[in-house]
C-alpha cells in the first residue's frame, strides 16, 4: 500500500490485495488524514488518526457506510499501472 499525488491536487492510494491492484483517494474524510499511513488489513484500510476503515475495492465507507473514498480505475499496460483520473 503506497500513496501517490496525481496532478497538483488528488492523493491516490494504491494497494494490492492478494495480487489485484485497487486504487481510491488517499484521504480520509472524516479528519483529513492520509491513508496511506493507516494499516492495510486483506481489503481493509484503517485510518491512523480515527481507525475508521473503507474497502479499497468498492471505496464504500466500513466504519461509517454514509462516508466513502473515491474509487480509480487501474489500467496495467507494459507492467506499468497506470491511474485514470
Amino acid at each position: 500500500m503506497k500513496g501517490f499525488n496525481i496532478g497538483a491536487q488528488e492523493e491516490v492510494l494504491v494497494a494490492n490485495v492478494d495480487g489485484v491492484f485497487y486504487a481510491v483517494g488517499n484521504v480520509c474524510p472524516h479528519r483529513a488524514a492520509g491513508l496511506a499511513q493507516g494499516k492495510l488489513h486483506g481489503p481493509e484500510v484503517t485510518c491512523p488518526w480515527h481507525e475508521w476503515k473503507f474497502d479499497v475495492r468498492t471505496g464504500e465507507g466500513i466504519t461509517n457506510p454514509h462516508s466513502s473514498i473515491k474509487r480509480y480505475e487501474i489500467i496495467l499496460e507494459d507492467e506499468k499501472l497506470l491511474i485514470r483520473a
